[in-house]
């Protein structure tokens, strides 16, 4: 088995792990049948205008780009990464990582966790796991996913499309979560807002 096919192996496998992820963990905190809004319907009412675009271009051409990676590498060519295979193993493992940072946030979140920007009256303020250090955790391993798919697959345009949906996400989101957050649980937050981190876990 020649090394170039262990690689997209590999991709396939952190592809299909990412959305595992994200299905058990949705169908755990309930998300598929609490009697919220449809998805798509959440998204209009809750989510800024430029998620609403951004998410699925961004999304579904990112999607597009790593099928066509594993099964069509030719065709993406093009946008090829002249990277080694040291620092592809590299990605591989931070991507790896990145999954196990989002499955352990997704789980401390419990049944407080919802893919769009809105809270259930019986939500509460998770403090724990990794949410003890920094207050996005999700996006953080969500960014550290895409930058170890991107050197995994060797491609710049996967890597562009998935940063920059993370950042588009995490820019126009996190301000507006805090803000969400704040208004919901007041002086307790901002506490905790305090003596946490944003992106990046506060140490000490």
């Amino acid at each position: 088995m020649n090394t170039e096919l262990i690689f997209k192996i590999v991709l396939g496998a952190l592809y299909v792990g990412l959305a595992v992820v994200w299905v058990i963990f949705q169908r755990r905190a309930g998300a598929y049948d609490d009697g919220m809004k449809s998805h798509a319907r959440a998204q209009r009412q809750h989510e800024a205008a430029p998620l609403v675009i951004a998410r699925p271009v961004l999304g579904i051409g990112w999607h597009l780009a790593v099928l066509v990676r594993i099964f069509f590498p030719a065709w993406i060519g093009w946008a090829a990464l002249p990277l080694s295979d040291l620092v592809r193993i590299g990605g591989a493992v931070m991507a790896g990582l990145a999954l196990a940072l989002l499955g352990w946030s997704m789980d401390t979140l419990g049944r407080n966790f919802l893919a769009t920007l809105q809270l259930a009256s019986d939500h509460t303020l998770v403090t724990g796991g990794p949410y003890r250090r920094m207050r996005h955790p999700m996006y953080l391993a969500l960014l550290l996913y895409h930058i170890g798919i991107c050197s995994l697959s060797a491609n710049w345009l996967i890597g562009l499309l998935g940063v920059g949906l993370i950042a588009v996400v995490s820019l126009v989101r996190m301000p507006r979560e805090e803000a969400m957050l704040a208004e919901r649980f007041g002086n307790e937050y901002r506490s905790y807002a305090d003596q946490t981190g944003g992106l990046l876990p506060k140490l000490g």
